[in-house]
């Protein structure tokens, strides 16, 4: 699918503010105050709608010990650990690196490349996606065109790849990539093809067509010697995919259909077994599109002969929705998710922001290692590109650099990612951060070295005041319209508050039908706060809700996310069974509230059944987002 077609996807937000590097410099030298005990301080980052401030400290919160205030609250539980993330970025494509190498002076580019890599001075992006060969960002004909690796005249073919060069990387975009790794060490490079050489293909041409059956050694060889080629030039190349959009074929770029099948044909008997002959620990992610269908990489991911070799998916945001990549995760447990492609551009009308932010706890969320734009950098007018057909021609870069003068401009989509890429270091892990809900979105991480990292971003039109419940402590904060704000503290969780229990092989059942399939009641236990299960009933004295946890556990406390449009249960009671037939007289009820999560609490319990019953009524149907059982 065309990222045209994509044009009113994320929705639209204010207008862009451009920002200079003198602004920029400013906030990052300056640090938040600090106050209080040192184990009690948050350290507050904020950037807003209109980028008026960007990644700003902000004056420190501090822990108070308690269960917080009425506000809608934020539980994080360091203990419940999920993905381990890889990085945060975008790509240099041909039109970015020429742009950085050739529109730049020395000093402008020098400090670009810190403000993107450096964690200190810069948002620290630690992951680049690479077109290997031409794509729609490439500098059009007659300067550079549509290219591969190993081009042929037409009717020649190069079998064994006598011809296979990278000269053309080594004029501007190796530099600028080596540059990027002395900034960062920590840099991920993955690579994907927008074709297969010409000749290898039934079009033979970059457009079009279906790689040749007789090619399929070649194709496989062609990534190997890609691989070998730049990790001489001191570039690792950490992951591939076999083909970019392999469902979409476009006209005026390059492109190639490569239907399930065949790529996992292609994996199993040629790429993987190429990889490993050659000694490459290079992963192979299939798939590398949209999130709305999932059949694809399913088709990869549950053939047994790709097991050794295809180690996750990628997708790109430019159909469905994020919570496709949740069913594959469940259903392939020890395969990684990645997101790898989600343009910014005019078609936003904004500048950015909230789309990035949307993309980086939506993603996150559902389990993916990175998150990642498209275009490291633009002109104003979004060039250079090809120009024709349905090639990015509004596409916005994470930067924009004036091809006059070389000033930068530092987009919304910089500062999104920057609101998580410059405190979650590489291998830190996504931990349980319950949804604020009314209109309040958040993501949290635990780095190596034990530090906590919450980003929240307020997505509503109104000023949200929130709690952040971390164990026994907790601070309040609010957050402006369309703002985000990055939290970081150390310190290692109260053991007063335990961790909620471990969910795995936890079923449901419900009294009330699902207003849909996409409403089923298992959405309460898939730690996803886009899904959720709904009654088709508005609510009646009566209606239950039942996890069965699949064994006798202990437990003292509930919390259940429900919608903040009235559809929390107006009255409840809490019974408990040993075998889902005979129930204990109610050890909890309550009226119900809007406060988000409802949090109920009563004296410990030894069970396997937690029934939920509605005592109260409304002109609503009755919703939970997710629930959780504590000690």
């Amino acid at each position: 699918m065309s990222r045209l077609i994509y044009r009113t996807e994320l929705g639209i937000f204010a207008a862009c503010l451009a920002l200079g590097t003198l602004l920029f410099f400013t906030v990052y030298q300056t640090r938040p105050v600090q106050a209080g005990k040192e184990e009690d301080k948050v350290q507050a980052w904020q950037t807003t709608a209109d980028l008026s401030t960007h990644l700003a400290p902000q004056a420190n919160k501090t822990f108070t010990t308690g269960s917080g205030s009425d506000a809608t609250k934020i539980t994080v539980d360091e203990n419940q650990q999920y993905q381990q993330m890889d990085g945060f970025g975008a790509s240099f494509t041909d039109s970015s690196a020429w742009l950085v190498s050739s529109k730049m002076d020395t000093k402008q580019r020098d400090t670009l490349m810190k403000n993107l890599f450096d964690a200190h001075q810069g948002i620290g992006l630690n992951f680049l996606r690479q077109p290997m060969g031409a794509s729609d960002l490439t500098r059009p004909a007659p300067e550079v065109g549509e290219y591969s690796y190993d081009d042929m005249p037409q009717g020649q073919t190069d079998p064994n790849l006598d011809h296979f060069s990278i000269d053309h990387d080594t004029s501007y975009i190796i530099p600028v990539l080596q540059q990027a790794l002395k900034e960062n060490k920590d840099i991920k490079i993955m690579a994907s093809p927008w074709s297969a050489p010409g000749w290898m293909k039934s079009s033979g041409s970059m457009e079009g067509g279906t790689l040749n059956s007789s090619a399929y050694t070649a194709y496989a060889n062609y990534f190997v010697k890609f691989i070998q080629a730049y990790q001489a030039q001191g570039l690792p190349i950490y992951a591939v995919t076999p083909q970019n959009e392999p469902l979409y074929v476009p006209s005026g770029y390059p492109g190639m259909s490569f239907p399930a099948k065949d790529e996992t044909t292609f994996i199993r008997d040629y790429l993987g077994p190429a990889m490993v002959s050659n000694g490459l620990s290079t992963k192979i992610l299939g798939y590398d599109h949209n999130w709305d269908q999932p059949g694809y990489p399913t088709t990869i991911l549950s053939d047994p002969g790709t097991t050794p070799y295809a180690t996750g998916t990628a997708w790109h945001c430019y159909g469905g929705s994020v919570s496709a990549q949740t069913p594959i995760h469940n259903a392939y447990p020890d395969k990684d998710t990645y997101e790898t492609d989600c343009s910014g551009g005019q078609w936003e009308g904004s500048n950015g922001f909230a789309n990035t932010m949307d993309l980086l706890i939506g993603t996150t969320r559902n389990w993916s290692k990175s998150v990642v734009r498209w275009g490291m950098a633009l002109d104003p007018d979004g060039k250079p590109n090809l120009g024709t057909g349905a090639a990015c021609t509004q596409c916005r870069g994470i930067v924009t650099v004036d091809q006059t003068n070389g000033t930068v401009t530092y987009n919304g989509d910089y500062y999104g990612l920057g609101q998580a890429s410059k405190f979650v270091q590489p291998g830190a892990y996504r931990v349980a951060s319950s949804s604020g809900l009314n209109g309040i979105k958040d993501v949290a991480f635990k780095n190596a070295d034990g530090s906590k990292v919450l980003v929240t971003y307020n997505s509503s039109s109104d000023p949200q005041t929130f709690d952040v419940q971390w164990g026994d402590k907790w601070f309040a904060d609010t957050l402006p319209a369309g703002a985000a704000t990055t939290f970081k503290w150390t310190g290692k969780q109260s053991t007063n508050n335990h961790s909620a229990l471990n969910r795995t092989g936890w079923t449901t059942s419900t009294s009330a039908t699902p207003a849909s399939t996409d409403n089923s009641a298992a959405n309460v236990l898939d730690d996803d706060y886009t899904t959720h299960w709904s009654s088709t009933e508005n609510q009646t004295n009566g209606q239950w809700f039942q996890i069965d946890m699949g064994s006798t556990q202990t437990f003292s406390q509930m919390t259940l996310d429900a919608g903040s449009d009235g559809d929390y249960p107006h009255g409840y009671q809490v019974s408990v069974s040993d075998d889902g037939a005979n129930w204990s007289n109610p050890v909890a009820s309550g009226n119900g509230s809007a406060q988000q999560p409802l949090s109920i609490s009563f004296a410990p319990q030894t069970a396997r059944y937690i029934r939920i019953v509605q005592t109260g009524s409304a002109d609503s149907k009755w919703s939970i987002y997710e629930m959780n059982v504590y000690p």
